[in-house]
């Protein structure tokens, strides 16, 4: 799903518990289609949003969009918690015209729900919505367990003189555990 979704260049939405990974699944969107150069991606914590933020923000990336580069990615992370007053200059903005950037969103319901709910803007969560894909907990993904560990000693690597290493270790579950947080 990864993979298609950074083949397009529609919006989308990670729908996930908080801690699931799903920023991250955005940024490997972003680098996947823009075959890994270093194209801006702007992310906006939309529970702290302010207004004028959103508007200078959403001014950046047009103009990044507009230089020619790769595509540039608008990330709204955890874009159910947006205000609704910022809902509707969101999607002012950009209704205006086309974007020239790709959105990206988390949240940790789907926008179409909660539109249905009444919860959240139905034109937004169309807009944004164009897919929606679902990053399970880290519970339900053990085998991930050894990949998320050499993703993190390659960053302590990256950032220290001292190299560590070490032969990866079977992770086994615990009978102990009942796999509640």
């Amino acid at each position: 799903q990864v993979s298609l979704a950074a083949a397009g260049v529609a919006h989308g939405v990670l729908v996930g518990k908080p801690g699931s990974g799903r920023h991250h699944v955005a940024r490997t969107i972003h680098l996947a289609a823009n075959d890994g150069s270093a194209n801006l991606i702007l992310p906006l914590a939309c529970p702290l949003l302010e207004r004028e933020v959103l508007s200078r923000s959403l001014q950046a990336v047009t103009r990044a969009s507009t230089s020619g580069g790769p595509l540039a990615t608008l990330l709204l992370l955890d874009l159910d918690q947006l205000a609704l007053e910022l809902q509707a200059t969101l999607l002012d903005s950009l209704s205006d015209e086309r974007p020239k950037f790709r959105i990206l969103a988390t949240a940790s319901r789907s926008l179409n729900v909660l539109a249905q709910q009444g919860q959240f803007g139905c034109d937004l969560a169309a807009l944004v919505s164009t897919f929606e894909l679902n990053v399970p907990s880290l519970v339900e993904r053990r085998d991930d367990l050894p990949l998320l560990a050499q993703a993190v000693l390659e960053q302590v690597n990256r950032e220290s003189a001292k190299q560590l290493g070490g032969e990866p270790k079977r992770i086994t579950s615990n009978p102990a555990w009942d796999g509640s947080p």
